[in-house]
């Protein structure tokens, strides 16, 4: 902790609260959010948003370092986008500046930050995307690390399918069997019936013999 260099953190006109999400990403990259009180702060980032009444909105970030010497990102994402997607954008564009700002290297998963990778990936897959390319484009993953979650998502999801299929069947088995039970049920049932209506017959035809004869 003591080794992580310290800036000053600002949000504005975010549509949801991305603090942690922010402050994750900020402590793997080696920052921390700091206060305005505190000592040694290597600069000041600020991440905002535009508000719009259209169909898009603006999330961009700007950082200043001690120098005064400004780097900015701006992403463009749908105004009635989940908190995700916000979080999503809002730390790439974060990571953007960071990057010009002290050229840092692209880090290996990203901004998975705070994501099950593992989660992200069967959504990904189950929307009939392909989880490998979206979370190198849109996550940022180095290509090994892609590989890896995408085809232990593709590999979970044919256990599941197989799986699936095995209780369908087994569940149409079981229901086939009910049928066939209820069914012989009937038939003893009728079959009883039938045997009582001839007895019945039979003990009609004796009755109607001995009144008439």
């Amino acid at each position: 902790m003591n080794n992580l260099k310290k800036i000053l953190l600002k949000t504005r006109n975010l549509p949801f609260n991305l603090d942690k999400p922010l402050s994750d990403l900020l402590m793997l990259l080696g920052f921390i959010a700091a206060n305005e009180q505190e000592n040694n702060i290597v600069g000041e980032l600020y991440l905002t948003a535009e508000p719009s009444d259209k169909a898009f909105s603006i999330c961009g970030a700007d950082f200043r370092d001690l120098n005064g010497i400004s780097f900015s990102a701006v992403f463009e994402l749908e105004t009635k986008a989940e908190r995700g997607e916000w979080a999503r954008c809002a730390k790439i564009a974060m990571l953007s500046v960071l990057k010009q700002a002290f050229e840092l290297s692209e880090p290996s998963w990203g901004v998975l930050t705070g994501v099950r990778p593992g989660k992200l990936a069967n959504k990904i897959l189950f929307s009939g995307e392909d989880p490998e390319k979206v979370l190198v484009e849109k996550y940022l993953l180095a290509s090994s690390n892609a590989k890896l979650i995408s085809d232990i998502a593709k590999k979970q999801n044919s256990i599941l399918t197989k799986n699936v299929k095995i209780l369908l069947c087994t569940l149409v088995s079981l229901i086939a069997l009910h049928v066939a039970y209820i069914a012989l049920s009937q038939q003893e049932s009728c079959q009883l019936m039938m045997n009582s209506s001839k007895t019945f017959v039979t003990a009609l035809k004796m009755i109607y013999g001995l009144w008439y004869n």
